[in-house]
């Protein structure tokens, strides 16, 4: 994957890090009180938030905004259903499945454009598709929304996951390392870096080289909130974006302030997912469009995997699930 300077010269010198004036925030000014959910614990693949945190870009915005990480357990459709948070990041299939079963939720953003998720298997395995899965054993995200990537992957090369040996994913990656599981479950931005740290030589196997290409990180809201709030969902999106582009156009200063929000981000490896994931979040498409950029064909293409997959009914639509009237446009 090309690295964070090859990104940069591929054209974000002509990209600004915001695409309007922002309502600056004077002194003794009420702000806006604003949550927002994440998927996981503070590093890159959240850097868009951290950056307009810290570096006041949502209180210039006239916000007073609260990130709260993710972690097991925690659920970004639970939060921003409840009313517990303004905004939430999840996965686009979570948002189309929870819609299906009446949760009024319309999606704002996307900050992946391209899943960071991957299969990762030994080089000299012999296993370069998704068919040669077949008899190994093969390390899963049970439960998680990863599971759906790999099955409608499965689905799509027609492979039969009874033929498989499924077990859990860990959060050690020895039975990878020692062979005891021939293939596993990564986000191309994290695992490969510590196999190859170990000394492995791997090859990834992607979803979307066969047609499964799914968005992630979705910010999503209630719909109700966008109806009545409209300008703070715009203001909350203008920041978050300048964060975003800041981020990718400044990959060393975000890392070191990802490392003082987390300080168990280490820099090889902070460095290593910064790397991975700016050519997922920022692409021809975007530089296009803007960063967030999402299309119906896409959307539709996700509700047709999860159809076949039987997590939504046939009849249920993938129009109305998202909006673009809140994203600034091409920078």
């Amino acid at each position: 994957m090309a690295g964070a300077g090859a990104v940069a010269a591929a054209g974000l010198a002509a990209a600004g890090c915001g695409s309007r004036p922002a309502p600056s925030a004077s002194a003794g000014q009420s702000l806006t009180p604003v949550s927002v959910q994440l998927t996981w614990l503070p590093q890159y693949q959240f850097a868009g938030y951290y950056v307009a945190l810290k570096k006041g870009y949502y209180r210039q915005e006239g916000l007073n905004v609260t990130i709260h990480p993710g972690g097991p357990g925690i659920s970004s459709i639970s939060a921003v259903a409840s009313g517990a948070d303004t905004f939430g990041l999840a996965s686009p299939d979570q948002i189309l499945v929870a819609r299906s079963h009446g949760a009024p939720f319309e999606a704002i953003l996307t900050d992946f454009q391209h899943s960071p998720t991957a299969f990762m298997v030994h080089a000299g395995s012999g296993i370069r598709s998704p068919r040669d899965f077949v008899g190994k054993t093969v390390a899963v995200n049970l439960g998680g929304n990863t599971q759906i990537e790999y099955e409608a992957m499965l689905a799509a090369t027609g492979v039969n996951p009874a033929s498989i040996h499924q077990v859990p994913v860990q959060v050690s990656l020895t039975p990878f390392l020692t062979h005891r599981v021939n293939v596993w479950t990564v986000f191309v931005t994290d695992e490969p870096y510590l196999a190859e740290k170990a000394g492995q030589k791997i090859r990834l196997i992607y979803p979307r080289t066969y047609g499964i290409d799914f968005y992630q990180d979705v910010l999503f809201a209630r719909r109700s909130t966008l109806r009545q709030e409209p300008q703070v969902a715009r203001r909350f999106v203008a920041a978050t974006v300048k964060g975003w582009m800041y981020a990718i156009h400044h990959p060393r200063a975000t890392d070191h302030l990802l490392m003082q929000v987390n300080p168990k981000l280490t820099p090889g490896h902070l460095a290593y997912e910064t790397r991975t994931t700016i050519p997922l979040i920022w692409d021809a498409t975007t530089r296009e469009h803007g960063f967030g950029y999402m299309d119906q064909a896409r959307w539709n293409a996700i509700a047709q995997s999860l159809t076949r997959l039987k997590l939504l009914p046939g009849t249920a639509p993938a129009q109305g699930v998202y909006t673009d009237r809140f994203l600034p446009g091409p920078s």
